[in-house]
């Protein structure tokens, strides 16, 4: 147990050391991040050696000093500003250690995604050179923990805890922190610490997640089995899947909130809740992203039922390319909120990425090509997946049609991929939808066919085509045409209506035994490739 003990420690003590400050700004450092001013170009002003540049280099900074009980270091986070040179050397340790106090009894600092990395700080709150970074519980009330922005003698603007909020602070309330898991757990466990909490605080925060998920697992599985039965009753099956889609997403997410609201509730230290707040927000943010994932599935899965119910097949391709797009706008959106939410300035890299654009279009003009090809196979819709169809050379059936390529498989069951660019651009033959099949045949005659056993044959071709119900009288063309080299030709011209190429082939191959019994019938018989050869006599 102690061993496991350990090993969880060791864990939890290396994602810590991952948020701290430092850290992140060495990853920011190797990915090339920066400070920023509100136009999005570089500060020429040093970077803070305590992070203090944006809000959420400010909390995190001083959440570590709290968390190695430097309580000099953590004063540096505070505006003292109000208090003289000798008061600040005095008050400032009590101050961070009574700020600690209230942020422990029911207090919260918001997790980091939710902090400003910008140096000008939040922008659309109406609070100028200010942002609100937490609450704490003063006389029953909440209060707002506030941070501005200040200028150092040197020029540096830097973001500390403000003054209004540090006034508020009742100057006797430090002591110790008589909370429920405190009050809950033996001496021994409150007393020693690691990374700045208690023993106790880890161990009871490690049960309180997973007691959280089960609780949310039972919820959502209670919730989705009776909203199951409603819609069976209500008789749309067609919803259940999507509500179940709901389920996972649900719970992870309703586990993260229950697991805010007790560790709130029950007053875990917070350095703790600050450190864990932050991977519950990166919870939060994957169970969004997986409902936003699935979702996309379920949509899609429906939308194509109805299309091939409408015969709609064109659509199919559509519903795959825009399924897979959104999914991948999904998985760029998560790598961005998981970047961000460690305090690496993304937007560095996205302007990065914005310099080199051109350098990028030029080594990417394929894959440019490619996409635009896409796009004009999936909205002029040439082809369709199912058709069968003939793209240049290669004659076979759209098995898929891609954001990059189109595949074919074709008559030898081979599988041709094409470059949509290049696809988009070759002559493309669809024999899928087709309206009428063309019949047509050239019958040879011998030469010894008489005028009356001629006409016999065409009367006869004439009133078989008439005859048969899917052959379209408009045009069915039967007529005497050549005299070729060993043959009278009789040119048979007609459309078959049919739903595809075997049905036709079947239509084709009763009209062709047809054929054969009208020219036997009329006493004629058909041409083969001979040549009469005259003997002469020498006398």
């Amino acid at each position: 147990m102690f061993a496991l003990f350990n090993k969880i420690s060791l864990i939890l003590s290396f994602v810590i050391m991952l948020q701290s400050t430092p850290a992140n700004a060495q990853l920011a450092a190797i990915l090339g991040g920066g400070v920023k001013d509100a136009d999005g170009s570089k500060v020429e002003a040093p970077i803070d050696e305590f992070g203090r540049n944006t809000p959420r280099g400010a909390v995190q900074g001083y959440i570590e000093a709290m968390a190695s009980e430097d309580f000099v270091k953590a004063s540096q986070y505070l505006d003292l500003s109000y208090l003289s040179a000798t008061q600040r050397t005095n008050k400032g340790e009590k101050l961070v250690q009574l700020l600690q106090y209230f942020l422990d009894r029911g207090g919260e600092i918001y997790p980091p995604m939710l902090l400003s990395s910008d140096v000008e700080g939040k922008k659309d709150d109406n609070l100028p050179s200010q942002d609100r970074v937490g609450t704490i519980i003063l006389g029953g009330q909440k209060i707002p923990v506030m941070m501005i922005k200040v200028t150092e003698q040197a020029g540096n603007n830097i973001w500390l805890f403000s003054a209004s909020t540090l006034k508020q602070l009742p100057p006797d309330a430090v002591g110790e922190v008589h909370s429920l898991v405190n009050k809950g757990l033996p001496r021994v466990l409150v007393s020693y610490k690691i990374a700045g909490a208690p023993i106790g605080h880890w161990l009871v925060i490690i049960i309180l997640a997973f007691a959280s998920y089960y609780i949310a697992k039972l919820i959502t599985k209670y919730s989705l089995s009776t909203g199951s039965k409603i819609l069976q009753k209500a008789k749309r099956e067609n919803l259940i899947k999507i509500a179940e889609a709901f389920e996972l997403p649900v719970r992870l997410y309703l586990g993260v909130l229950l697991f805010i609201f007790f560790a709130k509730a029950i007053d875990i230290s917070i350095i703790l809740r600050q450190h864990f707040g932050g991977f519950a927000s990166i919870v939060a943010g994957v169970a969004l992203l997986i409902l936003l994932w699935r979702l996309v599935d379920e949509v899609v899965e429906l939308f194509e039922k109805r299309m091939i119910k409408h015969g709609n097949y064109g659509a199919l391709s559509a519903g795959l390319f825009f399924s897979r797009g959104i999914k991948t706008i999904l998985i760029l959106i998560g790598v961005i909120s998981v970047l961000d939410s460690f305090g690496i300035d993304v937007t560095t890299g996205l302007a990065a990425l914005g310099i080199g654009g051109i350098a990028l279009a030029l080594g990417a003009q394929k894959t440019v090509e490619n996409f635009v090809g896409s796009l004009t196979v999936i909205f002029d819709q040439p082809v369709r997946v199912g058709d069968f169809c003939q793209v240049g050379e290669t004659l076979g059936t759209i098995e898929q049609i891609g954001i990059r390529s189109t595949r074919i498989r074709t008559l030898d069951r081979t599988l041709v991929t094409i470059p949509n660019g290049d696809f988009s651009a070759q002559k493309i033959e669809n024999y899928a939808h087709r309206d009428k099949f063309r019949f047509y045949s050239v019958v040879g005659l011998v030469y010894e066919t008489t005028e009356e056993q001629m006409k016999a044959v065409l009367a006869g071709f004439k009133q078989m085509l008439a005859d048969h119900p899917s052959v379209d009288p408009d045009p069915a063309r039967v007529r005497f045409v050549s005299y070729g080299d060993y043959s009278l030709n009789i040119e048979m011209f007609a459309y078959v209506r049919c739903k595809d190429w075997n049905e036709f082939l079947e239509i084709k191959e009763v009209l062709n035994f047809k054929i054969m019994d009208i020219v036997h019938k009329a006493g004629s018989d058909f041409a083969f490739p001979s040549q009469t050869i005259y003997k002469v006599d020498a006398k």
